[in-house]
């Protein structure tokens, strides 16, 4: 019998959603799911010249698994083998070698797997270095902790915006609860700036880019499911469509990108290696496509059942090996 990992958060709807299409496509399927912080009481790691590489996180030996889905979660040490009488030292001791161990983990590229926990840490700086390398356009972009800077940027581009510069969803665990927290996308303008310190924790600023359109377009090992999302119409999905105007909805539409872009973004994810993930894409009135970013664990059911993609399908058709 074949089996099937899944990582996940335990209330994810696409995750739903997509195990019912597995149990569909494949019912003998066994899957195994691991939600949430996945606490790792016991851990064995076999590395050699002559055998697999195994590891075996509470008993599961998760490379014999024949698939891998990883979508959110994550594995942690927290406490592992420590007590209220445990000194600092040790904890330090103990952090930086648990570390090691759970960083090789979070790395691990699976046969036939989809995403791995440390695509949340995709590097936006590395990522925009190498759409130059593949003559992807993005936008000009600053990196300051200088209020001068920031005036100079503003001057030379007019219209500026501001984001976070790792992924915009923070995440974290306290007292086993999860806790999240967005941030979106910003117009600074020069009464914004007034307000700046003269020095300030390095930020992330980029050229503000005029659009006909912007463009959200999910990529699954090699294949690109796209949609044009209209919204500089509204006033208040101008700057970031992502602040949605739910009383009157962006019009979306399903969309092909031009085989020439399709093809450098996928040398893209492939640098990166990520093998699945949403991208953001401006398309300008000079008829040009602006790179923005991927997010390689974002959302996709809207995009899926706004254009008929039935990406949950495609997913667990993917995991399962089924045609």
């Amino acid at each position: 019998m074949e089996n099937l990992i899944v990582q996940s958060d335990s209330f994810d709807m696409s995750t739903d959603s997509i195990i019912s299409w597995l149990h569909y496509l494949k019912p003998d399927i066994e899957i195994v799911k691991l939600f949430d912080e996945h606490q790792i009481k016991d851990i064995t790691l076999k590395l050699s010249n002559n055998d697999v590489m195994t590891i075996s996180i509470n008993g599961l030996n998760i490379t014999e698994s024949d698939h891998y889905w990883y979508r959110r979660g994550r594995y942690s040490f927290d406490n592992f083998l420590l007590d209220a009488t445990s000194s600092e030292f040790e904890k330090k001791i103990a952090k930086d070698n648990l570390t090691t161990i759970l960083d090789f983990v979070h790395n691990i590229q699976f046969k036939n797997g989809i995403n791995k926990y440390s695509d949340n840490k995709v590097d936006k700086l590395k990522m925009l270095n190498y759409c130059r390398k593949h003559s992807i356009i993005i936008p000009d972009t600053l990196v300051t902790n200088s209020i001068e800077h920031v005036n100079d940027f503003l001057k030379k581009h007019k219209r500026i915006i501001s984001k976070p510069i790792q992924y915009p969803i923070v995440e974290f665990y306290e007292n086993q609860n999860t806790f999240y927290f967005a941030t979106k996308t910003h117009l600074i303008t020069k009464d914004i700036i007034v307000n700046f310190p003269q020095k300030f924790l390095p930020s992330f600023f980029q050229k503000y880019v005029d659009k006909l359109f912007e463009i959200r377009s999910f990529y699954l090992k090699g294949n690109f499911y796209s949609m044009a999302i209209f919204s500089q119409e509204n006033e208040k999905t101008k700057i970031d469509f992502r602040d949605y105007d739910y009383e009157r909805p962006n019009r979306i539409i399903p969309f092909n990108l031009p085989k020439k872009i399709e093809k450098k973004l996928k040398k893209l994810m492939e640098d990166l290696n990520i093998n699945s993930g949403s991208l953001d894409i401006i398309y300008t009135p000079q008829n040009e496509f602006v790179f923005l970013e991927v997010n390689p664990v974002g959302q996709f059911q809207w995009l899926s059942y706004y254009c008929n993609y039935f990406m949950e399908r495609e997913i667990a058709k993917n995991l399962s090996n089924v045609k």
